[in-house]
C-alpha cells in the first residue's frame, strides 16, 4: 500500500526529478531502501499546525510523491494515506533535500566533463539538455557559482597538478 503526499518545487526541480526518477507523469515513487525513505517517515510524525500554502510564483509545479506505509513503533502504524499533507516547513525539509541531490548531479557531471576536457559553460549546459532542464527555468550563472564554489572543482584542479 502506497501513500500520497504533494509536493510543490521549482521549474528546474521538477524536470532534474522527472528525468533523475525516470518518471515524466510526475509521480515519483519512494522504496524502503530509499535514504530520503528515513527522511520522510520522520517529516510524516510530526503533527502539521496549519493548513500550508504555497508560494505558486516560486514553486509552480506539483509532483506526486508515493510513500510506503511504515510503522511509528510496535503499536503504531501510520496510515500513509491520510497523511498526505505537509506543512510547509516539512515541504522545504524535502525540496532542500532534493536541492542537495540535484547539486550533487550537477557537480559530478561537470567534474566528469571538465575531466574530459570540456568546458565548464559547455557542461552546465549538457547538463541542462541531458536533463531537459529549460534555461530560463534556473539561472546559469547561480549553477556556475555552485560548481565555483563546490570542493569537485577543488578535486579536478589537485588531479590536474599531479598528473602534470
Amino acid at each position: 500500500m502506497k501513500g500520497v503526499v504533494y509536493l510543490y518545487v521549482s521549474e528546474a526541480l521538477y524536470e532534474f526529478l522527472i528525468a533523475e526518477y525516470n518518471s515524466p507523469d510526475g509521480i515519483i515513487e519512494i522504496n524502503r531502501q530509499d535514504k530520503f525513505f528515513e527522511d520522510i517517515k520522520f517529516i510524516l510524525q510530526v503533527n502539521p499546525r496549519k493548513t500550508p500554502t504555497v508560494d505558486k510564483q516560486k514553486y509552480p509545479r506539483r509532483l506526486t510523491l508515493l510513500i510506503p506505509a511504515f510503522q511509528l513503533d510496535k503499536s503504531i502504524r501510520l496510515n500513509v494515506l491520510y497523511r498526505n499533507y505537509l506543512p510547509p516547513n516539512m515541504q522545504r525539509l524535502i525540496r532542500n533535500h532534493f536541492n542537495r541531490l540535484f547539486k550533487l548531479r550537477a557537480h559530478t557531471f561537470i567534474l566528469g566533463c571538465c575531466h574530459r576536457g570540456s568546458r565548464q559553460s559547455d557542461a552546465i549546459r549538457d547538463f541542462f539538455r541531458l536533463f531537459n532542464i529549460p534555461e530560463n527555468s534556473i539561472n546559469y550563472e547561480m549553477i556556475k557559482k555552485s560548481w565555483d564554489r563546490s570542493n569537485e572543482k577543488f578535486i579536478l584542479y589537485k588531479n590536474f597538478q599531479k598528473s602534470a
